[in-house]
């Protein structure tokens, strides 16, 4: 099954990173666009199928928008890209009596 997900990319200091506003953990960095959106893709299908795999709970999809406040001080951003990213998203395992007790 596919899912989309909010992803974020920053690109300081002549490289990018991406996270997922919905996954607190999951990021991943690449030398341009296209790199890290790949490095992404597959951070979050790892992230997401280890958590289906473990009985966890994920919430897919719940970011609908991003909010960059004005920056109090100078910060090394050059700029922001902000998409939905589709990923392949393993169906959920139903979790065992022994890890709801």
């Amino acid at each position: 099954m596919t899912e989309e997900l909010m992803v974020v990319y920053e690109f300081a200091m002549g490289r990018y990173s991406g996270y997922a506003p919905d996954l607190p953990g999951c990021v991943s960095t690449g030398e341009n666009h296209q790199e890290v959106r790949h490095n992404m893709r597959e951070a979050l299908e790892t992230h997401v199928s280890l958590l289906v795999e473990q009985g966890e709970e994920i919430s897919i999809s719940a970011t609908h928008t991003v909010h960059f406040p004005m920056p109090v001080e100078q910060t090394d951003v050059q700029h922001w890209i902000v998409e939905r990213l589709e990923v392949e998203v393993p169906i959920s395992k139903p979790r065992s009596k022994a890890s709801t007790t």
